[in-house]
């Protein structure tokens, strides 16, 4: 009896196990907030100065609405901050508000933004060439060398489709 109750756990635990990694659903997490996503893509920085690092994009759910969430590795006071742009291969351009979350935690600057529901469209159609944000301080009288504007691309062996990422994760 002790021996069958241990083959049924053994199996329950493998079972239960294996649907949660078969079902597993990554998730981004700004503030106190956790939003599912996709997994994390990096772009290329654009900037030829060291202290600024390649920039992380996560493609999240906010119910219905659509969230891009910014991350870089950056000095802990300061904060990607303003509004996001993304050039797209086909020339189109757009422009996302920050959604007021955003938060620099262990030396990762990390931001979330709208993606409006028509422009999510035109992400489904073109592929991301280049994303431009900016850097604002929190203490400037340290780090004003940080503020600024830069840009990450998608190019090298990072290089990414994110028309099917897009298509397949706001269609699920």
């Amino acid at each position: 009896n002790k021996k069958s109750m241990r083959k049924i756990l053994i199996l329950l635990f493998i079972t239960i196990t294996y649907s949660l990694e078969t079902n597993g659903q990554n998730y981004v997490v700004v503030g106190d907030n956790s939003y599912p996503s996709t997994e994390t893509f990096t772009l290329q920085s654009d900037s030829d100065v060291n202290f600024i690092s390649d920039v992380n994009l996560a493609f999240a759910k906010d119910g219905t609405k659509a969230v891009l969430v910014v991350s870089s590795k950056l000095v802990s006071t300061v904060r990607i901050s303003g509004q996001l742009t993304i050039k797209l291969v086909d020339g189109t351009v757009i422009t996302c508000k920050e959604i007021g979350l955003k938060e620099n935690m262990y030396g990762i600057a990390s931001t979330a933004y709208s993606i409006p529901n028509d422009e999510l469209i035109k992400l489904k159609v073109s592929n991301i060439n280049t994303v431009g944000y900016a850097i604002k301080c929190a203490d400037c009288s340290r780090n004003l060398l940080y503020q600024g504007n830069y840009s990450a691309s998608n190019k090298g062996k990072a290089k990414t489709d994110f028309t099917e990422i897009i298509k397949k994760f706001y269609e699920e």
